[in-house]
This record gives structure tokens, C-alpha cells and sequence, in this order.
């Protein structure tokens, strides 16, 4: 648990491309580092996907969770996040600029 690193992202379809570049970047680099990192991406965004998407990331064991902001859905997040600090869990949020 102490050097393992997972990215979690609820990325459409149709963006997924060019996001996946980056974090597979990112990831590259975080493994290159050390940590033992993977990628976690959900492609469907609909809300009931989305709420599993948070009950994952929720039960995840990593120390280090990197996640990608989803826009409006972020406030849905905050127990999630709130829930894994208690359980000494590092969170890094990864926020987009809008595309406008």
C-alpha cells in the first residue's frame, strides 16, 4: 500500500483520446518514479455509472488516488473524499480547464 498510485477518471467517449494521452503520460512518469501506478477510466457517464464510478473509487486501497474532476459531478465526490482522509489515503484532484 505504500507506493501504489491509481488514476481515476470518468471521461465521454468522444474526449477520451486525447485525455488518455495525458494521463498515460502521467502514469509513465509516476511509474518511472517508483510508485506502482495504473488507470482507471470510466468511458460511460450516465449517473448511475458515475455513482459507481464513486463507490470504486471509494473502496480502492491505494495510499495515493489520483482523480480526475468530472465537471458538475465533483460535489458528489466530497463524501467520497472526506471518507477516504479518514482512512489516511492521499487524494490528488486533477482539474480540466474548461474547453470555452
Amino acid at each position: 500500500m505504500n507506493n501504489q498510485l491509481i488514476y481515476f477518471a470518468n471521461i465521454e467517449e468522444k474526449y477520451l483520446y486525447g485525455f488518455y494521452r495525458k494521463i498515460n503520460g502521467l502514469v509513465n512518469c509516476f511509474t518511472k518514479s517508483g510508485f506502482k501506478s495504473k488507470i482507471d477510466i470510466n468511458k460511460n457517464i450516465s449517473f448511475i455509472n458515475f455513482v459507481k464510478f464513486v463507490f470504486k473509487i471509494t473502496n480502492c486501497k491505494t495510499k495515493y488516488i489520483f482523480i480526475r474532476a468530472v465537471g458538475y459531478r465533483t460535489v458528489f465526490l466530497l463524501p467520497a473524499i472526506l471518507y477516504l482522509r479518514f482512512k489516511k489515503s492521499k487524494i490528488i484532484l486533477d482539474i480540466p480547464t474548461p474547453f470555452k
